[in-house]
């Protein structure tokens, strides 16, 4: 009787599913099919200061990767992604990491003058993302990238989680 050893993975990836950007890396992880290599732990997390998705060594239980260099690492490590990395995107990534930050900004905000120059900034920066998907059906170039994917995960958090938890209440995305 033949039997293959089924192998455990290499990497663990921990993750707070109520984090934008553990999501964000979660999709990453999907798209690529990286369970063989990596499993995923999910931790519960509340409030504002979450550290984001960690990548650790099943072996060692060391960390070597947290935050947006877990999403760097799966980019750098991919063959499929690399060309996510792309002329002018590093401007959109800005944009769209502003547009999280202002939204977290708004939503733990424990002053109003702070709240508002959060809220504002999130209306101008989703006008802008309008604007160019007015004339382009990616932000960047003529395919996906990371600042589209980003953005994505953003929009289909925007009225359940946004809207009403952070308060960014001018009007609704759908």
């Amino acid at each position: 009787m033949n039997r293959e050893k089924q192998q455990r993975p290499l990497y663990q990836l921990i993750l707070s599913p109520t984090c934008p950007h553990c999501h964000w890396v979660q999709i990453f992880w999907s798209l690529q099919k990286l369970a063989p290599l990596c499993s995923i732990i999910e931790v519960s997390h509340v409030g504002a200061g979450c550290p984001g998705a960690m990548l650790r060594l099943v072996a060692t239980g060391e960390v070597f990767a947290q935050g947006e260099e877990v999403l760097a690492y799966f980019i750098d490590q991919s063959v499929v992604l690399r060309h996510w990395r792309t002329e002018g995107s590093n401007e959109w990534l800005s944009l769209i990491k502003g547009l999280l930050q202002s939204i977290v900004v708004a939503g733990y905000a424990t002053e109003q003058s702070e709240y508002d120059e959060a809220f504002i900034e999130v209306f101008e920066i989703l006008s802008a993302v309008e604007s160019r998907l007015e004339s382009s059906q990616y932000l960047v170039c003529d395919e996906l990238t990371q600042a589209d994917w980003m953005l994505f995960v953003i929009m289909i958090r925007f009225d359940i989680v946004y809207y009403p938890l952070y308060k960014c209440n001018a009007y609704r995305l759908v």
